[in-house]
């Protein structure tokens, strides 16, 4: 290799510069290719929570249908019901058969404040008499 094939000797040569070091280069992202897989990211995570929540995955009384009959419901569709536990489940379940949600009031811990948010979930549907049906006369 002769003296004139060396890149100091060569024209054109920039060299570089002692003891300034550029900074890490970081990889270019353009964003909208962040957005694209952010999109994608929020629609299959949708996508995943609506089989968790819907009823043929999990249990069917987790899911029930509102307004609850007071009279029929279960114990599983009760505690479903805002503000009523266990314990006040069981009460309700002790306690039938109800004329009115009115009757409510009489168990322990039902207050006004309960009752108004239990006719968003409840309703009761009179049982029917056990005597033969009044007839009608004309």
């Amino acid at each position: 290799m002769g003296i004139y094939d060396r890149d100091y000797m060569k024209e054109g040569y920039d060299p570089p510069v002692r003891g300034k070091k550029s900074p890490p280069r970081r990889p270019k992202v353009s964003v909208p290719y962040l957005v694209i897989a952010l999109v994608f990211v929020g629609i299959v995570a949708l996508f995943i929570a609506s089989i968790y929540r819907s009823p043929e995955h999990g249990d069917e009384a987790a899911w029930p249908a509102y307004p609850l009959d007071l009279n029929t419901a279960t114990f599983d569709e009760l505690t479903t019901v805002p503000q009523i536990g266990p314990a006040t489940a069981d009460q309700i379940l002790k306690n039938r058969p109800y004329e009115k949600l009115e009757d409510l009031l009489e168990i322990y811990g039902v207050g006004e404040s309960k009752l108004k948010v239990f006719s968003q979930y409840l309703i009761v549907i009179p049982p029917e008499p056990d005597g033969p049906a009044p007839s009608v006369s004309e």
